[in-house]
């Protein structure tokens, strides 16, 4: 009996040993490294074919430059958010648009998630005239940089000069960042995921530069037409490489234009709860908001969008007239952006004042950023007791001169700043019991 079962043992074991070198499909394995193995994937489909089902169709219609042949004088670009909800996160604009247009943002993306946000914090560049210059190129991988460089050093580019060219454009890595300016820099240029690379001027520079550094572009680095399609291409391909028509568009974004200027109307869906500060920054010729009425928090009153939820004023139209009886709490970041204030009947006597009224506890950063005042110098914030927080305050601000309408007790023991971004900043502050206005430093002064 246990030779019969010591037998079957064997047996078992050789079965096992033989089945090691047959491939799934019932063929004997390859004898050697080089020989082709099996790619066949669970379900039947070879691994091959199941990688292409996940990567999106689309992708194979991508092209590098934007087209505006829907007749649209702006595109959206939504970044899903993976539970069937999106996030609006940049607008792009036809350069050879010139008529103001209305920006509409749907209920839902072309993926068919539902615009829940909107955070315009992917970069793209601002509208340049490029006539006669429609190759510069706004990005450069890293090679295309490189090779340029040496070209211009090899054509006589003096340092000063390399130096200045160099200067303009960023190299931008993820390499040594902490987790936070990772997720920050994969925010602005999610193309950062799959590699690192060369962007002109991120925050804007002069017609007059842009076109100096083109000159050196054509005259010490020999860039053509063919160059510029060649770097285009391997910009393409790195986009491509997230598998998705929708990233790799958000990855595009840092080469196409986004100049909402002449956005003069905007409609917001009832899906859309929340919404970054850069769009009240970049819509500055903002005429007039349209809110689905059945939203359930936004509210336009008296030419005012206010998100009742938060008591949140998120954008101020007109004269800068902020409603007593909306509730509101906070200002909101470039609340008054574009608001024109003007001079009143008395004229420069009276000067021009902005009301911030009872009940209100913040003032969020840069929020009396991109005010049209007729005269700066009698420029007047009234401040109401209320107030507790104050982020910020921008340099530009050191002109205006802020109303408490509380003590300077009071004030000290209130009012604090926080968030603060920059150095040696001040502003002028009249309390209700001071008969001239007290300079205050911000941080406070040692």
């Amino acid at each position: 009996m246990k030779t019969k079962l010591a037998f079957l043992a064997l047996f078992l074991v050789l079965c096992l040993l033989c089945t090691s070198f047959v491939g799934c499909d019932g063929d004997t394995a390859p004898s050697d490294d080089t020989a082709p193995s099996s790619d066949i994937a669970p379900g039947g489909d070879t691994a091959d074919e199941t990688e292409q089902t996940l990567v999106d169709p689309l992708l194979d219609s991508l092209e590098f430059h934007e087209s505006f042949e829907d007749g649209k004088p702006y595109h959206l670009y939504f970044d899903s958010n993976g539970d069937g909800t999106c996030t609006l996160r940049a607008i792009t604009t036809n350069p050879a648009s010139s008529e103001p247009f209305a920006l509409e943002i749907p209920e839902s993306s072309p993926a068919g998630d539902t615009v829940t946000a909107i955070d315009l914090n992917c970069a793209a560049h601002g509208s340049y005239d490029l006539t006669g210059r429609e190759n510069f190129p706004f990005a450069l991988t890293p090679a295309t940089y490189e090779a340029l460089y040496a070209k211009a050093q090899e054509n006589g580019m003096d340092d000063f000069s390399l130096m200045k060219f160099s200067s303009y454009f960023f190299d931008l890595t993820l390499e040594g960042k902490s987790e936070e300016k990772t997720q920050s820099l994969l925010a602005q240029y999610p193309i950062l995921a799959y590699s690192d690379i060369y962007v002109f001027a991120p925050s804007g520079v002069l017609q007059s530069e842009l076109e100096k550094i083109y000159e050196m572009l054509n005259t010490y680095c020999g860039w053509n037409q063919a160059q510029y399609e060649q770097n285009n291409a391997e910009i393409l391909s790195l986009a491509k490489q997230s598998g998705s028509a929708e990233q790799a568009e958000l990855c595009l974004v840092m080469c196409r234009v986004s100049a909402l200027d002449l956005a003069e109307q905007l409609s917001l869906p009832k899906t859309v709860t929340t919404i970054g500060s850069d769009m009240w920054q970049s819509l500055d010729k903002l005429q007039s908001v349209t809110v689905d009425e059945s939203h359930s928090t936004f509210k336009m009153i008296d030419d005012c969008l206010v998100d009742t939820a938060t008591g949140t004023l998120l954008r101020c139209l007109g004269e800068g007239r902020v409603p007593k009886q909306a509730g509101i709490k906070t200002i909101g970041s470039y609340a008054f952006m574009g608001c024109e204030l003007k001079l009143g009947e008395g004229g420069v006597r009276e000067g021009i004042h902005l009301n911030i009224p009872e009940g209100v506890t913040t003032l969020q950063k840069d929020c009396f950023d991109g005010m049209i005042i007729e005269d700066m110098q009698v420029f007047t914030i009234h401040l109401p007791l209320t107030l507790e927080t104050f982020e910020s305050p921008d340099a530009l601000e050191n002109i205006y001169v802020y109303a408490y309408a509380g003590t300077m007790q009071e004030w000290d023991a209130r009012v604090s700043f926080t968030d603060v971004s920059k150095k040696n900043c001040y502003i002028y502050v009249r309390m209700s019991d001071q008969s001239s206005s007290k300079q205050f430093f911000i941080p406070k002064s040692k």
